[in-house]
């Protein structure tokens, strides 16, 4: 075999690069951070190549040489200062629903009363040829659990009353079926045409906003996905945020996206907080108290200025929420306003979705959107009006 004949990699650079694919698929990167097993090396003597990040205090310390956390801390056990960086893989490279009759009956409370909607995506995964040993979420039907909608939000319980009996409805299924993840909508029809939604979620606004970005965070920690390629034999998770908002021609569409391992990290450490522009999170103040201990280290992300210089900035207070998100592929389905029985179909590829992070953020733009709220077990979700 010579390099002609040789098959690539599933990592291979050039290869994704041609065929506009932004993120490796997760076994892609598993097989590229695997370290070549040779032929002396026993199967015991590899390590996990994964390790999840983890921004909280060692407790107790390796060492053992003082007090836990507040009361004392050293080198050993407080976490190393954080560079955030765009994720180079993601855990589900499509999201496919399966009828575009599951969304048109998601859509129909909506339709009739003018308040936004929420439900869990329940489905399964498949191979995803289109991406190098890809997995796509394929959504079969939308579960939409008690929850009191509003005009401008909505407010749902967490966690649902009813969960153990969908998941044994969905396992027992002729296919079985899981959560794959959760739908919401943020849509408002624009005043000069009633028939057209506004257009909030672009490049100049945001795509997810900083609350939904910790919710998704709290979902994906809550549902990891087993690996035995990890120390804690957990990592990641295959829970899809999909986001049903209005395009630029004034009509409806899919949005879909995962949020990164750093982002989940951090927000296990309780180190990020919503604000008040929804494009921004905030990083949190230290806490030395006795019940509320948290310790936050250093946070730091790279952007180009205007001079076309790579930058480094320190992100406290705040920092764009563009650094925490992953893009995930979908199908999506353009939808008109007043009678949406009928669908215009259309596949797109990986295109803009995300930008990479290009501008300082120095935080002085002004952007409306929805802004979740989070109260005990309840959340909340606010779209302010343009």
């Amino acid at each position: 075999m010579c390099d002609y004949c040789m098959p690539l990699e599933p990592y291979d650079a050039e290869y994704h690069t041609k065929h506009s694919i932004k993120h490796l698929s997760y076994n892609a990167h598993l097989r590229k951070v695997t370290p070549k097993a040779s032929s002396t090396a026993s199967v015991t003597s590899v390590l996990p190549p994964l390790n999840p990040p983890s921004y909280k205090v060692k407790d107790p310390c390796p060492t053992g040489g003082h007090p836990p956390w507040p009361a004392g801390i050293c080198t050993a056990c407080q976490p190393s200062a954080i560079t955030l960086q765009s994720q180079p893989f993601r855990m589900v490279d499509h999201l496919e629903i399966a009828s575009e009759i599951v969304i048109d009956r998601f859509l129909e409370a909506w339709r009739k009363t003018g308040t936004q909607r929420f439900g869990w995506l329940i489905g399964h995964y498949e191979p995803y040829p289109d991406v190098p040993m890809g997995v796509k979420a394929v959504v079969e039907a939308i579960h939409e659990p008690l929850q009191q909608g509003e005009v401008d939000g909505l407010e749902l319980g967490l966690p649902w009353e009813d969960e153990a009996r969908i998941r044994q409805l969905a396992a027992h299924a002729s296919t079985p079926l899981q959560i794959v993840g959760y739908i919401f909508t943020d849509l408002e029809p624009t005043e000069e045409d009633r028939t057209k939604v506004k257009y909030k979620r672009h490049p100049q606004s945001f795509y997810l906003s900083s609350l939904e970005v910790i919710f998704a965070s709290v979902i994906q920690n809550q549902n990891p996905t087993p690996s035995k390629a990890s120390f804690t034999g957990k990592f990641g998770s295959r829970m899809v945020t999909a986001v049903l908002t209005g395009t630029e021609e004034g009509g409806i569409d899919i949005a879909a996206y995962q949020v990164s391992e750093q982002a989940c990290a951090m927000a296990d450490a309780d180190m990020i907080e919503a604000s008040v522009d929804p494009g921004i999170v905030r990083v949190k103040e230290e806490d030395r108290g006795a019940d509320t201990a948290r310790y936050v280290p250093d946070v730091f992300f790279r952007y180009k200025n205007e001079y076309g210089l790579d930058v480094q900035k320190n992100a406290k207070p705040c920092f764009p929420v563009e650094y925490l998100l992953v893009n995930v592929r979908r199908n999506t389905y353009a939808v008109s306003l007043p009678d949406a029985n009928r669908w215009r179909r259309r596949y797109l590829t990986d295109s803009l979705r995300v930008p990479r992070p290009s501008s300082d953020p120095s935080i002085t733009r002004s952007r409306t959107g929805p802004a979740w709220r989070t109260r005990a077990s309840r959340m909340r979700s606010r779209s302010s009006r343009n």
